[in-house]
């Protein structure tokens, strides 16, 4: 009996170490697979994580380039504005500059006009330099009709007063009258170009 036993609890034993190897696989296997599941989840989860950086990061550039082109558009504006107050204050300033000549030829004609005869040799030189002044204007292309008509006026009028001042043949006064009357003519244009030009309106030539 008790030999029986014995051989009995020799087979429980070695039945008990043949399943081991087979429970040890089974755990490794077990394992394996947990782990090849995890492995093939991981770049769908990297995937998912990457696409919406990938956004925001489009998305920030998109903004910063939006962001560059509006003060880029700004600088223009700016420069543009700039750019045209400048031309207004060199316009204004041209415009100024042909008033005060034109105001300071007419003060000399005033003069002329009541200065005798042999005094009117340096009455003339002024009218020759205010002339000059005139001719070295910088201009607007507005007014450059007018400044031609002025100094054609002023021309005609300086010639008037050398007839005048000749009085040859006697015809002096009469001659001198003719190249007056035909200045006026020359003076209204201009008048009437500056005020168009300062004004803003185009004059029809």
């Amino acid at each position: 009996m008790q030999g029986r036993h014995s051989n009995r609890s020799t087979t429980n034993e070695q039945r008990g170490f043949n399943l081991l190897p087979w429970l040890l696989l089974l755990v490794i296997v077990g394992v394996i697979a947990v782990w090849w599941k995890v492995e093939q989840r991981k770049p769908v989860a990297e995937i998912a994580v990457r696409v919406p950086e990938a956004q925001t990061n489009q998305a920030a550039m998109d903004a910063e380039r939006a962001a560059k082109a509006r003060l880029e558009e700004q600088r223009r504006s700016f420069d543009a504005q700039l750019a045209q107050e400048k031309a207004k204050t060199e316009h204004d300033k041209a415009i100024d500059a042909a008033k005060k000549v034109y105001e300071k030829w007419k003060d000399a004609v005033i003069l002329a006009e009541s200065t005798p005869r042999m005094s009117l040799p340096a009455q003339i030189a002024r009218m020759q330099d205010i002339r000059r002044e005139a001719s070295d204007l910088k201009v607007p292309k507005c007014l450059d009709e007018a400044k031609i008509s002025l100094l054609s006026g002023m021309d005609k009028q300086i010639k008037g007063f050398f007839y005048f001042l000749g009085n040859e043949a006697k015809v002096g006064d009469k001659l001198f009258a003719i190249e007056f009357q035909s200045s006026l003519e020359d003076i209204k244009a201009f008048l009437v170009g500056l005020g168009a030009c300062a004004s803003g309106i185009v004059v029809q030539p």
